[in-house]
């Protein structure tokens, strides 16, 4: 297991939220991501992933400094008719992971 680098920032850096939504071409989805804190720079990597949680797409932010990100991952030639859902995993430079999170998408009727 990789120990957390002595940096007391590291421990306040976390996902406060993540939310999902499928955009009305039902070929994009909208991520809103809020991180407790950008005291350091870090990686942010999103992820679109299927009912069985198999990966759709993924994108990296890398250097993040924002605490509040909005990102559009498309769906490509998957199919939108079934329940889709968003992670989002924040790790350091040295690829240390701070926090993970899935959440599933809302699909607006």
């Amino acid at each position: 297991m990789t120990q957390l680098p002595e940096n007391p920032n590291l421990e306040l850096i976390r996902i406060e939220s993540l939310s999902g939504i499928l955009l009305n071409d039902r070929r994009r989805v909208r991520v809103t991501l809020v991180l407790s804190s950008t005291d350091i720079k870090s990686t942010v990597e999103l992820v679109l992933l299927d009912q069985n949680k198999n990966e759709i797409t993924r994108s990296m932010i890398i250097g993040c400094v924002d605490e509040h990100i909005t990102f559009t991952l498309h769906l490509g030639d998957f199919p939108a008719g079934t329940p889709l859902f968003v992670g989002a995993t924040i790790q350091t430079e040295g690829e240390v992971v701070l926090d993970t999170k899935v959440s599933p998408v809302d699909v607006p009727s």
